[in-house]
């Protein structure tokens, strides 16, 4: 048996037709899997880019012509397709326009005839991505329609697969990007994700049902369509791979949900993923591919409720014109009306309670019932809007809760509201960054963590929320540099983003370039004068300035004051009291330092640092019981923190408790030999050979 196909594209068009630029590249890629030895194998595939009527007629004549008894026969076509009154099918040519549309395009009449006179024992397939809404511009079709494509084109033994029915876009068109259809069609072939009955083969149904299931999690309000398959008989187009790949795709698919994964699934995932041996960014890229048709829907329902409340913002009640271009963008993004009736409810309760409901125009609202409205405007309105206010309804309202939650200390809560940002917004680079440091610097979930740094570095910053958040995520995964570029390109688009001179300057401490961060810390607080953090930052950095250039004394007064704003603006702030004890400390003030230690201890009462420091504060004054009482406290609560250990061996010396001093130092030297700190070794070995250890 002969596999042979015909894959036209149509991307230009006389004077009437909008170009199709995803066409050519369609073909390229169906050309890419049929001819596959390892998945269509098929014997011969031609293309046909551009084609006049005469090429294109005679080309597709001679594809079925050629195919004998037993062969399979594929035609591929992707273009405009144009119905005329009768809703007779034409799919148009290069010379296609507006008034010649009927002796130029080739009819669905023609190709039924070709496949019906040939269909004898044959197999064809007959592959139909047509994008209708060319049409809309010029006015050859007034309205939204489903078309009746079966009896034009159906044909015994043969299968025919269509993008959508709907006269609704069914193209993405955007530069370097396949058509939607094919898009999943070379997705469901390439991957193996098609196949779906366990016989290692894909066929043409197994392929369009992926299709279908992922175009419409994209755009609802397409519908692709089968004709021509019969019980127990199956066209098959292609091998499939299996692989460890595709059996986690497999998992994906049956977990994801709403664009998202939960935190269960997540761990199922990693327990798969470690299982086949697949890398974090294989994994991740897999999620992406399965993800991105709820995500595109999510993004088309988030670009219609934003326009809708500027709208609302602007006039209300919207006038018929305006109600008229929003249908349009409804169809124009692929959405059903009850995709967008609770967005449209949304949007209008800030305002229904101002109006009266017998002026309200129900009829001029598109798909929302007037009982509906009217419970809404009359019994509801005044309580939603409350509702609205008080409760979190998008993704940004959920991160800023996670971020009230977590100052609050409610780990768990804030996790909870990070989470459901993502689920969302599935492509919130922030979210996905501030939950990453919750799991690392809070919870202790490291490699949760960093699967969501990884997440959040895969997807494509556009704004300077998103290049902020990206930063954050690379900067966890140990890519300074990449967060300083990201951190300056966020400013760059947002000049008065704080929070972008705070991370940046952070980072340039890190990097140690104090004086470049004093200077973004700076920044920062003229432009949001309440950053606590910034002050806290500032301090630090100034410190760090002071020790570099050797003139710690005379910066004193900037850093305590530094700490002490910070503390006014923010009394609970832990950092800042025990920091500004540190800075007491140096200048000898040893019970302000212990009294700034004590308030850090009842803000952050499970921190071994603010123990240990106060320890050190208590040995200065005398108090050695109350010092060790202070180091046990932090080893305790760090069992491996090699400074208290030291600490208490200096102590224990103190008071002639030689054992006891040699074992500190010895537990001390051990740990700052595991982690290669050898100058804190040998300090410690030091004090090993005076007890003659």
């Amino acid at each position: 048996m002969a596999k042979k196909a015909l894959l036209i594209g149509v991307s230009q068009y006389e004077a009437g037709l909008p170009p199709l630029a995803a066409a050519p590249k369609d073909v390229a890629a169906m050309l890419r899997v049929l001819e596959s030895p390892d998945l269509g194998a098929f014997d011969d595939v031609k293309t046909l880019i551009d084609p006049d009527l005469e090429a294109m007629q005679t080309a597709i004549d001679l594809l079925f012509q050629s195919c004998q008894k037993g062969d399979l026969g594929l035609l591929y076509f992707s273009g405009h397709g144009i119905t005329d009154d009768s809703d007779r099918l034409y799919l148009a040519t290069r010379r296609t326009s507006k008034d010649t549309f009927r002796s130029t395009a080739v009819s669905a009449s023609f190709i039924h005839g070709i496949m019906r006179d040939r269909s004898y024992q044959r197999q064809h397939v007959l592959i139909l991505d047509c994008c209708y809404s060319g049409a809309f511009a010029e006015g050859w079709l007034a309205k939204s329609v489903d078309i009746n494509l079966k009896p034009q084109l159906e044909v015994e033994g043969s299968v025919v697969l269509t993008s959508s029915t709907s006269t609704q876009k069914s193209y993405e068109d955007k530069e370097g990007e396949l058509s939607l259809y094919t898009n999943y069609i070379v997705q469901g072939i390439e991957s193996g994700a098609a196949e779906s009955d366990g016989d290692g083969m894909i066929s043409a149904d197994e392929l369009h049902e992926y299709a279908k299931r992922h175009v419409q999690s994209a755009k609802p309000a397409m519908k692709p369509e089968i004709y021509g398959i019969r019980q127990g008989i199956k066209i098959v187009l292609s091998r499939a791979k299996v692989d460890t790949k595709l059996e986690y795709r497999r998992l994906v698919e049956r977990y994801a949900e709403n664009g998202g994964i939960s935190f269960v699934v997540q761990d199922i995932l990693e327990v798969q993923r470690e299982r086949w041996g697949l890398s974090d960014e294989v994994a991740i890229a897999i999620e992406n591919e399965v993800l991105e048709p709820d995500h595109k829907r999510l993004k088309n329902l988030e670009r219609y409720e934003k326009s809708l409340e500027k709208a609302c913002k602007q006039e209300f009640p919207l006038n018929e014109k305006i109600i008229g271009q929003f249908k349009d963008l409804q169809e124009v993004l692929g959405l059903r009306d009850e995709d967008v009736q609770g967005i449209q409810e949304r949007a209008i309760a800030p305002y229904a309670k101002e109006q009266e409901p017998t002026k309200m125009k129900f009829k001029n609202i598109p798909s929302i019932k007037q009982s509906l409205l009217v419970l809404v405007l009359v019994t509801s309105a005044v309580g939603l809007w409350f509702l609205l206010l008080q409760s979190p309804k998008t993704a940004k309202d959920f991160l800023d809760q996670g971020y009230v939650k977590q100052e609050k200390k409610d780990k768990q809560g804030a996790l909870s509201a990070y989470s459901e940002a993502i689920r969302l917004n599935p492509e919130y680079i922030r979210a996905y960054s501030r939950r990453g440091v919750l799991l690392q610097e809070e919870l202790g979930e490291e490699e949760k963590a960093k699967f969501d740094f990884k997440k959040a570095i895969t997807l494509e910053a556009k704004t300077a929320d998103d290049y902020l958040g990206r930063g954050i995520a690379k900067l966890h995964l140990g890519d300074k540099d990449g967060a300083i570029l990201d951190y300056t390109e966020a400013i760059r688009l947002q000049p008065d983003l704080a929070y972008a001179y705070n991370n940046r300057a952070s980072v340039q401490q890190e990097l140690g370039e104090p004086q470049r961060a004093i200077d973004d810390y700076t920044e920062a607080i003229r432009l949001k004068p309440d950053f606590a953090g910034a002050y806290v930052g500032r301090g630090k950095a100034t410190v760090a300035l002071g020790y570099k250039r050797g003139i710690f004394q005379n910066l004193y007064t900037n850093i305590l004051g530094d700490y002490s704003e910070a503390i006014r603006l923010k009394p609970d702030y832990g950092d800042a009291y025990n920091s500004r004890g540190m800075i007491k400390y140096q200048i000898k003030d040893y019970q302000g330092a212990i009294s700034d230690y004590s308030q850090t201890i009842l803000v952050e009462p499970d921190s071994p640092y603010p123990y240990r420091n106060r320890g050190v504060a208590k040995f200065a004054l005398g108090d050695k019981q109350g010092a060790i009482d202070d180091f046990n406290k932090a080893i305790n609560l760090k069992p491996d923190y090699e400074l208290a250990y030291y600490n208490r061996g200096l102590v224990k010396k103190e008071r002639s408790e030689r054992q006891e001093a040699l074992a500190d130092f010895q537990k001390a030297s051990e740990l700052w030999q595991r982690q290669g700190n050898m100058e804190l070794y040998n300090q410690s070995r030091d004090r090993i050979r005076e007890l003659g250890g």
